[in-house]
């Protein structure tokens, strides 16, 4: 079974909730590291963790930018999946001004969450899908209310029998680097100017 570490603020306890139960729903374990009554020192229950997980979605709030001891945990986090090799998937909530550069990424979403599907309908139509990491990403960006795929598209994508592997097939996927800093990431998202996930200049869609 694929799995998927959660690097998140323990105050966004409403949104990880409802990824945890989305990846769940698509066969997929996601993995926290919570740091209350721990038995093992909190890196060691973290790198176990980032070892086992296929990949790691970084929930990027405002609760992130406020809390200096979050930061921290984010930065080893995100180290740590560089270091084993695994994708890091951004989501931001478009509109939102956060500077806390994240130095590595593969993946950035920016997301309408004025936009997403009831919890409940896509727990329906999705109940009978396979486990895959692809998959995984599909449905907790539209859950987030991407706004990169018109409504209702990834629904239709993840029920097609000739799903595959190819993220392009489930998403429009702009390939960017940045002027600044010279990172490269797959971009999700409609809005023209942004600021880059790792350096915080500002993007411009051409």
């Amino acid at each position: 079974m694929d799995k998927v570490f959660i690097s998140h603020s323990s105050r966004d306890v409403e949104t990880v909730n409802k990824i945890q139960r989305a990846l769940g729903n698509a066969g997929i374990t996601p993995l926290l590291a919570e740091f209350e009554q721990n038995t093992i020192p909190p890196y060691e229950k973290i790198d176990r963790m980032m070892n086992e997980a296929q990949s790691v979605f970084l929930l990027l709030t405002e609760n992130v930018k406020f809390s200096d001891y979050t930061q921290n945990w984010i930065s080893y986090e995100v180290g740590l999946a560089r270091g084993l090799g695994k994708d890091v998937c951004v989501f931001q909530k478009q509109g939102s001004y956060i500077i806390f550069p994240i130095p590595y990424l593969t993946d950035f979403f920016l997301y309408n969450p004025l936009y997403a599907k009831t919890w409940e309908e896509l727990k329906k139509k999705t109940s009978n899908l396979s486990p895959s990491h692809v998959l995984g990403r599909a449905i907790v960006a539209e859950l987030l209310g991407c706004t990169s795929a018109p409504h209702g598209i990834i629904i239709s994508a993840l029920t097609s029998i000739s799903i595959t592997e190819d993220k392009k097939k489930i998403f429009p996927i702009k390939r960017l680097v940045c002027h600044v800093c010279g990172i490269r990431f797959n971009y999700y998202g409609e809005e023209r100017y942004f600021n880059c996930p790792s350096c915080c200049s500002q993007i411009e869609i051409i």
